[in-house]
């Protein structure tokens, strides 16, 4: 598999938050496109952290958890539990730039 990431990102918010949230845009807006997983006013897309080590063989869940919580941090996408299984997290976005 291929990963790509916006150098503006990667320059302001780290590489891995990068690659990260340009895989994530493109399936909330794969989600919006099609209509599926709109709540509270947004698009969402969810995947458990097993699934997401799957996804980005390069780093461990403990690496994923770290870069979910620096994006959250800083502003580039939101969490919500919609789910009672602590293991899926759902994402949406948010703009990265002011």
């Amino acid at each position: 598999m291929q990963y790509a990431f916006d150098m503006d990102l990667a320059q302001r918010y780290g590489v891995p938050e990068a690659i990260f949230v340009h895989r994530l845009y493109w399936w909330v807006r794969d989600n919006a496109a099609n209509g599926r997983n709109y709540r509270d006013g947004r698009y969402w897309t969810y995947d458990s952290l097993n699934a997401l080590t799957e996804i980005f063989p390069c780093w461990s869940r403990r690496q994923i958890e770290g870069i979910i919580n620096r994006c959250r941090e800083k502003g580039l996408i939101l969490t919500a539990a919609y789910s009672q299984d602590s293991e899926i997290a759902r994402l949406g976005t948010r703009s990265p730039r002011p």
